[in-house]
């Protein structure tokens, strides 16, 4: 419960922030980034590495970097937890603008920090969290 209220918070304070977002729009983003959230933890339920390896998802921030109304930079930051002794922190820089570059420095970020890890799958939850952010972006 406590990790929920942390993030609504966290949400919160960022749109203060960034300004230019009613009640609604905030509540329409809110709703959205908890459905994502539900969304990547069942991906990673399914995707779970075999043997002992619990691969799960204890944090999770993301931040929006805002240019003239346009989300331009993520900033996704969560722990993996791989076992009781080894916990990860992992923050990712996703900007929109410049995909094939950054995707290079994410791959090197991820492998170097969890080795395991599937580089695709990580696609695959940050297409789906632009895809929500922009989303939750036309809402007006």
């Amino acid at each position: 419960m406590n990790s929920t209220i942390g993030q609504k918070k966290d949400l919160f304070e960022v749109l203060d922030q960034v300004g230019e977002m009613n009640k609604y729009q905030a509540l329409q983003l809110k709703l959205l980034e908890k459905k994502t959230f539900q969304m990547v933890q069942d991906f990673f339920q399914q995707k779970r590495i075999k043997s002992n390896l619990k691969n799960t998802i204890q944090q999770y921030k993301i931040n929006y970097l805002r240019n003239r109304g346009q989300i331009q930079e993520i900033t996704l930051s969560y722990f993996l937890i791989f076992s009781k002794k080894q916990k990860v922190k992992t923050k990712i820089i996703f900007h929109l603008r410049n995909t094939s570059l950054l995707r290079k420095r994410q791959q090197k970020i991820i492998q170097r920090t969890t080795k395991s890890f599937n580089f695709q799958n990580f696609q695959f939850i940050l297409q789906l969290l632009i895809m929500n952010l922009q989303y939750a972006d036309q809402i007006q």
